[in-house]
């Protein structure tokens, strides 16, 4: 009986994410800044330069690379111009909804009927179709702030998922903004404020080798 919530979960993930894949090549640009990703990612073979993203022909030091990266990979490899950049959006969205999933079982151990529920939330919202079937970074970004969490809270158990916590930031550093590290930062203020409740100390969270190297890697790249 316990599997049939995550089979669920597995099946509702599959059917969202092949409807996504049929109405992938539907349509055209809908957005302006769907231009401005065009703009960069075309621009890293134009320049026969991948470590520095151009804007408007010019560097840009303040545009993180990675969705107009993967955006370039798949357009020298060969993809369409309007899948090359609408792809990305839709990978992000099938972590999306691992991840939303992920972060309802790590807040509500005890109901396995949470992740389900949390993918069935996701998918309801006509907002969050309409990014993932665009160029724009949001949904990305959106992934990447959520796993940061849904780890920290499974950290608390587990020390090793800091790990993980400090990848993804690092990951979301380089797809938008570290959105993740200030969610994370601000859950381990709560967890501070309440510990007489359950009685977890941010001291020894710290003194954990896990939480430290997954810090580190955090900021490294969040500042790199």
């Amino acid at each position: 009986m316990r599997l049939i919530p995550w089979a669920l979960t597995a099946l509702l993930i599959g059917l969202f994410w092949a409807a996504q894949l049929q109405l992938l090549p539907a349509g055209g640009y809908h957005y302006y800044d769907e231009y401005h990703t065009l703009d960069r990612t075309m621009a890293f073979a134009a320049h026969d330069d991948w470590f520095t993203v151009y804007s408007y022909q010019e560097p840009s030091f303040r545009k993180p690379p990675l969705q107009y990266w993967i955006g370039a990979v798949l357009l020298e490899a060969g993809v369409d111009e309007l899948t090359a950049l609408r792809l990305p959006s839709v990978m992000f969205s099938l972590g999306s909804f691992f991840a939303v999933a992920m972060l309802a079982a790590a807040m509500m151990p005890q109901s396995l009927w949470a992740p389900p529920g949390a993918v069935l939330l996701l998918a309801s919202s006509s907002m969050y179709w309409d990014h993932a079937l665009s160029a724009m970074l949001d949904i990305g970004a959106a992934l990447f702030a959520t796993l940061p969490l849904a780890a920290a809270i499974l950290a608390l158990k587990r020390p090793a998922w800091w790990y993980f916590a400090g990848i993804t930031i690092a990951l979301g550093a380089l797809q938008k903004a570290p959105i993740g590290l200030v969610l994370v930062g601000f859950f381990l203020l709560f967890l501070s404020l309440t510990q007489r409740w359950h009685g977890r100390d941010f001291r020894t969270i710290r003194s954990e080798q896990a939480f430290r190297i997954g810090f580190w890697i955090a900021l490294a790249g969040t500042f790199s």
